[in-house]
């Protein structure tokens, strides 16, 4: 993961970042499905606290990303994150001042990008 302080253009850098949760999440038994019709067909939620395979949790994602949130907060400039799933919904639980234990339940769509305003306003940009 690399966030980037735009108006020194100094990248700070984070820990590598764990393997894809989608793709040990079924293995590892940390995904539940949540209720709803749709023809039986769930939303995958992952728990906060489940291990995964030679990986890591939700919670102990959130807990690596301490320190580029510092740096975050210190910033005075507009910053760009380009992280995994994982990480940025971390990093938008932060932002928003959403708990982190609700942070594997926030929706982040795929090829787009999410602005939070300095009043704490999310707004979606598409790319597709």
């Amino acid at each position: 993961m690399c966030i980037r302080d735009r108006s020194t253009a100094t990248p700070v850098t984070a820990a590598t970042p764990s393997p894809s949760a989608s793709t040990t999440a079924a293995a590892a038994g940390g995904v539940s499905t949540g209720g709803g019709g749709g023809g039986g067909v769930g939303k995958k939620i992952l728990n906060y606290a489940v291990s995964f395979p030679r990986g890591e949790s939700c919670r102990m994602c959130n807990v690596r990303l301490e320190g580029a949130l510092f740096e975050i907060m210190r910033s005075n400039g507009p910053i760009m994150v380009i992280a995994p799933k994982v990480p940025a919904q971390g990093v938008l639980a932060f932002l928003t001042d959403v708990l982190p234990e609700r942070s594997p339940q926030l929706e982040l769509p795929r090829h787009s990008i999410i602005e939070v305003t300095t009043k704490g306003q999310v707004v979606l940009h598409n790319l597709a």
